[in-house]
């Protein structure tokens, strides 16, 4: 009876001491990978899509809309590039703003991804921030504010999400839109943004705290090295699946016309701007940059098109910027952000059409 108690009582207390074995060795892992600034981070075309828990110090996720920025946080680092960036509290760069737009405000929401959120642009420097003050200075008597709602890696999936459940509270008085690079990449796994399954709070939840884990995130990083295939290579440009198909962008920026016109919004789609291949690859030369070009251009036709059959509000930001240079990256290392000159031409060009087409003076605000 006593051998048989002992060994009741004993076996518990194995468990218990592996356990804490266990979590011992974990701290001190944990401990050691912080202080000697080992990252398990791995380059990746998808790198926010299956990525975004490796920067915890940027993003969370989110069931909806899969990630969004961490609230209230300044960004210094090479990441979102070299730079220094603010959050706001509603999580977009830029200044804070009140929620409840003031009665006398007419309020200009730019919705978008990395270019709108200005990929590699000093704060003052991106074009939502010099529309500002483009449209300020041509009407001193309003009182005009453009909030910057672009997001890195945002597709028109997730535009049209945000849209419904976050920049419609805002209040605003004209959206503009601008997608298409982010639609066109490859799908994670082989999913396209409209089959990724909807996550439950509680895992959203322990998947952010996991995330904080440099631990955690090493364990991803050598799993990943094994299974999945490394940069372009994981992207089949001749049979692709794509985040958002061409079918699915048409029917994405069609709904978000559709709430913005039903909630007296005036939508502003804008066409998205690449380098000319003959004016950075020369002539005659047929190369995988010059064929994910021709792809982009497809998206762009969509807008053209819906432009023209349901009088579709647009800027055609990519003709202004054909035959020019200077807009981009003289080397090519990067061909979907325009520099700082870039995002001056798109305020001037936005600016432009909104005089043109009085839309300020049609807002409800008046």
């Amino acid at each position: 009876m006593v051998d048989s108690y002992s060994k009741s009582i004993s076996a518990p207390k194995k468990v218990l001491f592996v356990l804490l074995t266990i979590f011992i060795l974990l701290v001190i892992v944990e401990t050691f990978l912080r202080i000697a600034g080992i990252e398990g981070r791995r380059e990746s075309p998808f790198f926010l899509l299956l990525r975004v828990h490796e920067y915890p110090e940027y993003f969370r996720r989110h069931p909806t809309l899969f990630w969004e920025f961490v609230p209230n946080k300044t960004i210094s680092g090479d990441f979102i590039a070299k730079g220094e960036y603010h959050i706001n509290s509603h999580g977009f760069r830029g200044e804070e703003f009140d929620a409840d737009k003031p009665k006398d405000q007419v309020r200009i929401c730019c919705i978008g991804n990395s270019c709108t959120f200005g990929w590699e642009i000093p704060t003052g420097g991106t074009y939502s921030e010099r529309l500002e003050d483009h449209l300020r200075s041509s009407y001193l008597d309003k009182n005009i504010e453009v909030i910057n709602c672009g997001v890195p890696g945002y597709t028109s999936h997730q535009g049209l999400i945000l849209l419904k459940e976050k920049i419609l509270d805002y209040d605003p008085d004209i959206i503009t839109l601008s997608f298409g690079w982010n639609d066109m990449w490859g799908a994670g796994r082989g999913l396209s943004d409209r089959e990724i399954k909807v996550l439950s709070p509680f895992v959203i939840w322990l998947q952010n705290n996991l995330a904080k884990l440099a631990t955690y995130r090493l364990v991803k990083y050598l799993i990943l090295e094994v299974t999945e295939k490394e940069g372009l290579s994981g992207f089949d440009v001749e049979n692709p699946t794509y985040r958002v198909t061409l079918n699915e962008y048409r029917q994405n920026l069609m709904e978000i016309r559709k709430i913005a016109l039903e909630n007296g919004i005036t939508p502003v789609f804008l066409t998205s701007p690449a380098p000319q291949s003959s004016v950075y690859l020369g002539e005659g030369r047929r190369t995988q940059l010059e064929r994910i070009f021709m792809i982009h251009e497809e998206y762009n036709k969509v807008i053209r098109d819906l432009q023209q059959e349901n009088q579709f509000l647009m800027v055609p930001l990519a003709t202004f910027f054909q035959n020019q240079a200077g807009f981009f990256d003289p080397e090519l290392k990067d061909y979907i952000h325009y520099n700082e000159r870039g995002h001056v031409y798109v305020a001037e060009l936005i600016a432009r059409y909104i005089k043109r087409y009085n839309l300020i003076e049609k807002t409800n605000n008046q």
